[in-house]
């Protein structure tokens, strides 16, 4: 049954004392329709403005129409109209609905696949039965053996038992993968919004969740097998991927992935055959925390190793059955699925273009092999070093520029000499891409920016997927000081570090000083001065800030090993004496004071002369432009007195990501720290919202309630794990400063234009 939506009608009524055109105006805006568009609404004839699917998104329209002066009014939207709309939208589809060719191999394959599943099951309950059988009616070897009994009963049990498990597993739901981040509703805006509109030009459902990782792949998620798509999906997506494709590139992949989910597609059979492929993909060729089990028991020494050894040969066994059945379902499924991407990959192409295909084609396959090399060359730099990458998804990437040219060259050979140079490339993509191009098609997205853009965070969630990853993949605790930076471009911690201090000692207005007074000639000299002190001034203060990232760097790093001496967490030998932490610490706060104090004193000159722009301006502009300064004055007054605590949560923070690096560590003063330093995150955090809740929204048409708070922070984040408040605390950070800049960059816009008018420039 389809939703119920709602219609906003608006006949050109005003409300009483509002001027006719300031109203256009404003709806103009609001709407971002033309002038003879709103112009066409005020023919006294009741027109539909907008249709919403939720009634408090109506309410939330009225209320911004109220604001511009005019008025309107909400009803439902009658069935049968909505009915047809959703017949248009299904009818508008690009997924053209599959084919009766299609429809008979999927179905073949999937009953053929199910009469597999439903065998596999009968012996399982085979097993199960002889199980039962042998725990039940055995029980005389107990008499004729005495204890040896429980030997002759009880081992043949476990094995069966052990058996049993390994033949049922690719039958059992799948977990969230450990090394995956889910993202919460509206982490990342831009992402869904993609998502939404792919999915509504594909006819096919919206994820319900949306899963990161650090590879290359993406993949849907049912939860259990059979995965049908009776609920909606997981979507899970590799940060490799994101970085490496452009949004064009990107929205083309998804609606490959999300096509054949649409009406009319056959959804359900070829995603019970597509999972089943999978699942026995995985339990044949998967490696998991079993294989790396069985592996350290066969290093030991007595029952161990023979524990070791006999889960080995069971688990060859089942993967042996399951190998049979793989080889049955890949030859069953190989028509339609060779069908399903042919489709697939027209929708791709209508998505992102036929151009963009072979290259969207060669990147995922460059991404997936740098990946992988990516992943063996830390792995090889775990075992001999003990040192590993802060980011593999950048790693990849690097990794992936370097070998663009030649994987280039060969899809180029591939392409030239045609059947002779087919052994460079796969035979499937190669007749993959010169299908898409023999019928070229229109692109729908044009957006040639990174798709990394479109993930709120990306750097901090590559740290934070690549932890996971090495934790699930080597098995190892992975310590702070083994990972060591990306060396192509500079951590996410000093980018993070540059970028505040950047911030915070080259502002428009000083902190603690008023706008200068004065008549516009007072302030055209004072302006003069402080421009020609500024170009003098401009190496020096490069040099002092360039000297304090460094200081400021190395205050971290010892602050965070001080904690670790004092839980007396033991640190690798060669990296610092340990009693001189203490003193070093000390050392470093001292130099960092005072290179703080110095940068204050040379930044005065360029703060002074946009200081004097706005002061001009507050005399001279008009009394809207007045009332706008004054709201940024007083937003930004208050990101000023939150700048020491957002420089304090930062190192927090930095601190509370090492210690959590040492988590598989029974130190109970370690843990003691960690709630320390824990508490003090969330205090700071919410000691910053309270700070931010006090000033308005200085953008846009001041709105009751509308505030600094709600856009900087939101998100509860009360009760929150460690690693979970690290993700608050980042997100908080980013928007506070993102704030803070766009306020910077509209009180710099308004003081030069009031500086060039005070030097006569026009």
């Amino acid at each position: 049954m389809a939703a119920e939506s709602y219609r906003v009608l608006f006949d050109g009524e005003i409300s009483d004392g509002k001027d006719p055109d300031q109203v256009k105006r404003r709806l103009s805006r609001l709407f971002r329709r033309s002038a003879a568009d709103i112009e066409s609404l005020f023919s006294g004839k009741p027109r539909v403005l907008k249709t919403v699917e939720r009634l408090e998104d109506g309410q939330r329209l009225l209320a911004a129409i109220a604001r511009t002066g005019a008025v309107a009014k909400l009803e439902s939207q009658p069935r049968d109209s909505t009915s047809k709309k959703e017949k248009k939208e299904h009818l508008d589809t690009i997924a053209p609905p599959a084919g009766f060719r299609y429809r008979m191999n999927i179905t073949g394959a999937a009953l053929v696949v199910g009469i597999l599943w439903l065998v596999h099951l009968l012996v399982l309950t085979s097993l199960f039965a002889a199980l039962a059988y042998h725990l039940v009616f055995n029980l005389d070897f107990y008499g004729t053996f005495g204890l040896a009994g429980l030997l002759f009963h009880a081992l043949p049990a476990l094995i069966g038992a052990a058996f049993l498990a390994l033949l049922i597993k690719p039958l059992l739901p799948a977990g969230r993968t450990v090394s995956a981040i889910a993202l919460k509703p509206g982490q990342a805006p831009l992402l869904d919004e993609l998502l939404s509109e792919v999915c509504k030009k594909t006819d096919a459902p919206v994820p319900a969740h949306i899963a990161l990782d650090s590879g290359a792949g993406i993949a849907l998620d049912f939860g259990a097998l059979p995965e049908i798509p009776t609920r909606r999906p997981t979507l899970q997506l590799g940060l490799t991927l994101i970085g490496g494709l452009t949004i064009r590139q990107f929205a083309g992949v998804l609606g490959r992935e999300l096509g054949y989910l649409g009406r009319s597609q056959a959804a359900r059979r070829t995603q019970f055959v597509r999972a089943s492929h999978q699942r026995l993909q995985h339990a044949v060729f998967g490696r998991d925390e079993l294989d790396h089990l069985l592996a350290r028991l066969k290093k030991h020494s007595g029952p161990g190793a023979l524990s070791g050894h006999l889960g080995g040969k069971l688990l060859a066994l089942a993967r042996e059955l399951h190998r049979g059945l793989l080889k049955i379902v890949t030859v069953v499924s190989a028509g339609p699925l060779e069908l399903l991407q042919f489709r697939s990959d027209s929708i791709q192409a209508r998505l992102s273009g036929s151009e963009t295909f072979r290259g969207t084609l060669s990147m995922q396959h460059l991404l997936e092999m740098a990946f992988k090399a990516a992943a063996e060359q830390e792995k090889r730099n775990w075992i001999e070093r003990g040192e590993l990458t802060e980011r593999l998804p950048i790693a990849a990437l690097s990794l992936a520029r370097e070998q663009a040219e030649q994987f280039q060259a060969e899809i180029r050979t591939v392409v030239r000499d045609g059947p002779a140079g087919v052994e460079s490339c796969r035979p499937t993509d190669l007749k993959r891409i010169r299908r898409i191009e023999k019928s070229p098609q229109t692109a729908l997205y044009f957006d040639e920016r990174p798709a990394r853009q479109l993930v709120s965070g990306f750097e901090f969630l590559n740290r934070r997927a690549s932890y996971l990853y090495y934790r699930s993949t080597l098995l190892t605790p992975i310590t702070s000081d083994r990972l060591i930076p990306v060396v192509s471009e500079p951590s996410g911690a000093e980018r993070l570090l540059r970028s505040y201090f950047l911030d915070l000692h080259r502002a428009p207005v000083p902190l603690h000083q008023l706008l200068p007074e004065g008549t516009a000639t007072v302030l055209r000299e004072k302006l003069r001065e402080a421009a020609d002190r500024s170009k003098e001034e401009q190496v020096g203060n490069r040099v002092t800030l360039q000297y304090y990232f460094e200081i400021e760097r190395q205050l971290i790093e010892a602050n965070a090993r001080e904690v670790l001496v004092n839980a007396r967490v033991p640190l690798p030998e060669g990296k610092v004496d340990l009693e001189n932490i203490h003193v070093e610490c000390r050392k470093l706060e001292s130099e960092e004071e005072k290179t703080a104090r110095k940068l204050r004193e040379l930044v005065q000159a360029p703060s002074q002369r946009l200081a004097i722009g706005l002061a001009y301006l507050g005399i001279s502009a008009p009394e809207r432009f007045q009332e706008e300064v004054g709201r940024l004055h007083a937003a930004l007054r208050r990101t000023d007195e939150v700048l020491p605590k957002l420089r304090s949560l930062h190192m927090h923070s930095t601190i509370l990501e090492l210690l959590l690096s040492y988590g598989s560590s029974r130190n109970s003063a370690l843990k003691d720290r960690i709630d320390e330093r824990a508490r003090d995150v969330s205090q700071l955090l919410m000691a910053i919202r309270l700070n931010l809740r006090e000033a308005p929204w200085p953008f846009g048409v001041p709105v009751v309630g509308d505030n600094l708070a709600k856009h900087a922070i939101n998100g509860d984040f009360d009760g929150a794990d460690p690693y979970g408040l690290l993700d608050v605390a980042g997100m908080a950070l980013s928007r506070t400063q993102a704030i803070r800049q766009r306020i910077l960059a509209r009180l710099a816009q308004l003081a030069v234009s009031a500086e060039k008018r005070l030097l006569g420039s026009y």
